[in-house]
C-alpha cells in the first residue's frame, strides 16, 4: 500500500512539541505537510493555503475549533464569519479529491464549547469525518477514571499521551476510509471563492510600506502611524471577512464606516513587545462586511466614539489596557467574492467512518488509559493536577497584570 499523504492546517496544537501532528509524523506509513501556525483561527487558512495543491494530499486535517471557541465566546467572531472560510477550504480540498477531516480539539473549561456543535454540524452537512476530542476526554474521565486536569498541559493543549492517542485514532479512522476505492462525484453544494487583497499598493504616497520578517515568514505592510482613514478598492458586491496584521505595530480601535459602527479593539499585549520583533496575525471581522460599491473605508482611532459597539478582537492573543495610539500595520484584506466554486464529494460515509470516535477509538482509549495507569501512581496524578492548577493561576495573574487589575494569585 502506498503511503498516505496528509495535509495539516491548524493552530499551535498542530505544531507544538508533543502534539498530535508530531506523533502522526512518526508513523512510517504517513507523509505530512504542515502549514499550521500558532495563535490562529480558520481565517489563517486563506493565507497559509494560498499556494497549496490539495491534489497532492489524500486528506486534510483541519484544526481550528480550540481557538475559535475563545473568539466566539468574547464576540470577536461569529459562526456566520467562520462558516464561509471553512466551507471554501472544504470546497477547495474536495475539488481536488482531498478528503477534509474536522478535528475538534478540547479545551479544559467549565463552560460548554461554542465551536464544538458548529463543527459537528458542519461535518454532518458536508458528509465529512469528524474527530471530537471532547468525546475522547469525556470517555477517559467517565469510563477510565482519569482526572480531566491530568489530560491537559494548559487550558488549550492536551498532554503528549493524549495527543498520541488522538493521532492513533485519526490514522486508523482515515486509513479505513482511504483504503477503499474512491468514487468521487460532483457535489450538490458550492461556496463563494475567497481572495486575498494586497493593500500595500493602495495607501497613497504619504502612507509608508514596510517590510517585516520572522524566521518563517516575510510580508510587506501598509503602516498607519496614528489615527487615519484608509480607502481601498475591492470587487463590487463582495464581502470583507478579515485582515492580516502585524500586531507588534498595531494599537488601535478599528472602525468600518457604514457597518453599524462596530469597532474592533485591536489593543494587544504584543504591541511594542521586546520579545517579538514582529507578530503576523490574521483576524476575522466580528461579522462579514458587505461592500456593494467596491469602496472599503477603514478608520483607525485612538479612542472609540460614545455610540460605538466594541468587539474585542484579541482573543487568545492577549488583551492590553494601554491607551490606544491609532497605529496599524496591515498587509492584506480577506475578501469573499460573488464567484462560486463547485466541488466533489465521496459517497456517504458509514456512521463509524464519519464519527471517528467509534468502537475502535474507545478500545484505543482503554489501552492508553491502562498504559497511563501503569506508569502513573495516584501521587503522580495528584502532582500533575496541582501543577496544572498552578499554571492556570499564574496565567490568570499575568492576564490581570496586563489589564492593570490586581492579581488574585495565591
Amino acid at each position: 500500500m502506498m503511503d498516505q499523504r496528509f495535509l495539516i492546517v491548524g493552530t499551535s496544537n498542530s505544531i507544538r512539541r508533543g502534539g498530535y501532528a508530531e506523533y502522526l509524523g512518526r508513523m512510517p506509513s504517513l507523509k505530512l505537510t504542515n502549514v499550521s501556525i500558532g495563535a490562529s483561527t480558520s481565517i489563517h487558512s486563506i493565507w497559509r493555503t494560498s499556494d497549496v495543491e490539495f491534489g497532492d494530499h489524500d486528506a486534510a486535517i483541519l484544526d481550528f475549533a480550540v481557538n475559535e471557541d475563545v473568539m466566539l465566546r468574547n464576540g470577536a467572531t461569529s459562526t456566520e464569519s467562520i462558516r464561509p472560510i471553512v466551507a471554501a477550504l472544504i470546497c477547495r480540498a474536495t475539488a481536488r479529491h482531498c478528503l477534509p477531516v474536522l478535528l475538534i480539539l478540547p479545551r479544559q473549561q467549565t463552560v460548554e464549547s461554542l465551536a464544538r456543535p458548529f463543527y459537528r454540524a458542519l461535518g454532518q452537512e458536508f458528509g465529512l469525518p469528524v474527530l471530537d476530542g471532547y468525546d475522547v476526554i469525556e470517555h477517559l474521565a467517565r469510563t477510565e477514571g482519569i482526572a480531566r486536569e491530568a489530560m491537559f498541559d494548559d487550558a488549550a493543549h492536551v498532554t503528549s499521551w493524549v495527543s498520541a492517542l488522538i493521532a492513533e485514532i485519526l490514522q486508523e479512522g482515515l486509513r479505513r476510509i482511504l483504503q477503499r476505492p474512491a468514487r468521487w462525484r460532483e457535489a450538490e453544494w458550492s461556496t463563494p471563492r475567497l481572495e486575498i487583497l494586497d493593500v500595500t499598493g493602495q495607501g497613497g504616497a504619504e502612507t509608508p510600506v514596510v517590510e517585516r520578517a520572522t524566521s518563517r515568514f516575510s510580508s510587506r505592510f501598509l503602516r498607519l502611524g496614528g489615527p487615519s482613514r484608509l480607502e481601498l478598492r475591492v470587487a463590487p458586491q463582495s464581502r470583507i471577512i478579515g485582515l492580516r496584521l502585524n500586531l507588534r505595530e498595531t494599537n488601535a480601535f478599528l472602525r468600518f464606516p457604514g457597518s453599524g459602527e462596530v469597532v474592533m479593539d485591536l489593543r494587544n499585549s504584543y504591541y511594542q513587545s521586546e520579545k517579538y520583533p514582529v507578530v503576523i496575525s490574521a483576524l476575522p471581522l466580528p461579522a462579514p462586511l458587505a461592500v456593494p460599491s467596491g469602496q472599503l473605508v477603514i478608520e483607525t482611532l485612538a479612542e472609540p466614539a460614545a455610540g460605538d459597539r466594541l468587539s474585542d478582537a484579541s482573543g487568545e492573543l492577549g488583551r492590553s489596557r494601554r491607551p490606544a495610539t491609532g497605529e496599524l500595520e496591515v498587509a492584506d484584506v480577506f475578501v469573499e467574492t460573488m464567484e462560486l466554486q463547485r466541488s466533489h464529494a465521496l459517497p456517504a460515509l458509514t456512521g463509524e467512518e464519519q464519527d471517528l470516535f467509534n468502537a475502535s477509538a474507545r478500545e484505543k482509549c482503554r489501552l492508553a488509559a491502562a498504559v497511563y495507569g501503569a506508569f502513573n501512581t495516584p501521587e503522580d496524578a495528584a502532582a500533575r493536577i496541582a501543577a496544572f492548577n498552578q499554571r492556570q493561576r499564574e496565567k490568570r495573574a499575568a492576564r490581570l497584570k496586563a489589564r492593570g487589575a490586581p492579581s488574585q494569585l495565591s
